[in-house]
């Protein structure tokens, strides 16, 4: 056990004090920004589709193209959902299938549920970039921290929209500096009294 730690040190690997200094940085960079991206890339998405008008003429190409039944918080939740699904069920699967059948599960419901109206296209295209972003993460306990605050932003901000995200935001912010590691300091690395 290491004490005492920060976030800092859940997103380091060990492998990145073997690698050249230059190297060493850039991949503590890209975890980094991965991790928030994780956090942030759906709720952004619902947020900017729950207010097109507020999207630059640029971006329009990520708007929603087909029309389901299905809201898109909804999507993005039972996809979170899913994707657990199919990460328990390789965990449980013998070793030299367990690849193989979550990956040729992963395509076959994706493109099933895509087809037949349950999912949009770009909804599937987003949460696939998060579950695999999830992977980048060499700390388990804090890739399922990540995905509660994500399902917490996604539902404050389909509920409240714009105030709502800020508030998730706040939310997520105030876990890092208040919640206390076993030595006494936050996830910030700062000594609170």
């Amino acid at each position: 056990m290491i004490l005492p730690t920060s976030i800092f040190d859940m997103i380091e690997e060990a492998n990145d004090y073997y690698f050249p200094t230059v190297t060493g940085m850039y991949l503590k960079i890209t975890r980094t920004l991965i991790t928030v991206a994780t956090v942030f890339f759906t709720p952004l998405y619902l947020l900017f589709m729950q207010n097109i008008e507020w999207l630059p003429e640029v971006f329009r190409f990520v708007e929603v193209q087909d029309t389901v039944n299905i809201p898109l918080v909804f999507q993005f939740i039972i996809l979170e959902l899913s994707i657990d699904g199919l990460r328990l069920a390789a965990m449980n699967t013998p070793t030299m299938l367990s690849t193989p059948l979550s990956v040729i599960a992963g395509i076959v419901m994706g493109e099933f549920s895509v087809q037949s109206g349950w999912f949009n296209s770009e909804v599937m295209l987003y949460m696939a970039f998060v579950a695999v972003a999830n992977y980048t993460q060499p700390n388990f306990e804090l890739g399922y921290a990540l995905k509660f605050m994500r399902l917490l932003l996604l539902v404050l901000t389909a509920c409240f929209n714009l105030y709502g995200f800020i508030i998730g935001c706040i939310l997520v912010f105030c876990f890092l500096v208040f919640n206390k590691t076993l030595s006494g300091r936050n996830y910030m690395n700062v000594k609170l009294n």
